[in-house]
């Protein structure tokens, strides 16, 4: 009998014919970690920000420059319920001013007098032209985190863009494509929100002054900004300012053929040091950074069948 007509060869496995897997994938890469992580980190915001809620915490943004350094534009500030009696003077208090419902002020507390509270901006030279009772307290200031709140501001108009964003990607049929698109997108999205609400630099002229003769003055401005920013006259002064600081500008005197009712222009730029502008570079490679240390999402390979 012959044997080795009756027996028959192992098939060797084909692995030819299984889906190749992406190089460098595990089961949860650096893409989805870094999702994870971002998810998980707005999730734990908003149970602390739920906390304090329930707590009787609330937040408010700060939107004008009253309070100079100690709050400048774009602090949140968190505050917590308190009474007449219980304010010292210094305290940073959030309150309604009689007669001006649905209008929040977060001032100082200047004095305690027999009327209820005097308050005044820190930036003003005046106090405020009202008296402070329990009822127009809202609280008191227990977090001032300058700069947050313009981040505060912007996540609403982040997380639409971002929505968008992710759907009209996914009409992309190619991964990597579609990845791509997706950070560049994003950094387009949060450029478009930065123009329009202007985090980095901005001023505002608090008041002007003119000389003896008419002509020429001077401007006292305060840095509204995120960034230290130089504000210019044309043919004037300049001045370098930190978020909230005030300074003054001497406006030039205008020349007699100039138009009636015309302005002075105030330039303003960012004013960093070399460190600085090394750490805001970064911060615009960001989406470069991400490609290179998270990368983009590779192609599906496709079924490959084995060769006869």
């Amino acid at each position: 009998m012959d044997l080795h007509r009756l027996s028959r060869p192992v098939a060797a496995p084909d692995t030819a014919s299984r889906p190749a897997r992406s190089p460098g994938r595990s089961p949860l890469g650096r893409r989805d970690a870094a999702l994870v992580a971002g998810v998980v980190l707005a999730l734990g915001l908003l149970v602390a920000l739920a906390v304090l809620h329930l707590a009787g915490a609330r937040t408010f943004v700060v939107r004008t420059a009253s309070m100079g350094t100690a709050a400048p534009v774009g602090t949140l500030v968190v505050t917590s319920p308190v009474t007449v009696d219980e304010l010292r003077v210094g305290d940073v208090v959030t309150f309604t001013p009689p007669g001006r419902a649905g209008t929040t002020f977060t001032h100082r507390v200047a004095a305690l007098d027999a009327d209820g509270v005097v308050t005044r901006g820190d930036a003003s030279e005046a106090d405020d032209p009202w008296r402070l009772v329990d009822a127009d307290l809202v609280g008191r200031a227990d977090v001032l985190l300058p700069g947050v709140g313009w981040l505060a501001r912007a996540l609403p108009w982040l997380v639409v863009g971002g929505v968008v964003l992710w759907a009209v990607t996914l009409l992309v049929p190619s991964r990597t494509h579609r990845s791509a698109l997706r950070v560049v997108g994003a950094a387009g999205v949060v450029a478009a929100v930065a123009a329009a609400l202007r985090p980095f630099t901005a001023a505002t002229v608090l008041a002007t002054t003119t000389g003896g003769d008419g002509r020429g003055g001077v401007a006292t401005v305060v840095s509204t900004g995120l960034l230290p920013s130089r504000l210019a006259t044309e043919h004037g002064s300049s001045v370098v300012l930190a978020s909230g600081e005030v300074g003054a500008l001497d406006l030039p005197a205008l020349t007699t053929d100039a138009p009636a009712g015309g302005g002075v222009l105030i330039s303003i730029a960012p004013h960093l040091d070399p460190a600085g502008w090394i750490v805001f570079a970064l911060v615009c490679l960001l989406p470069l950074v991400w490609c290179l240390t998270v990368g983009l999402a590779p192609q599906t390979a496709g079924r490959r069948t084995a060769a006869s």
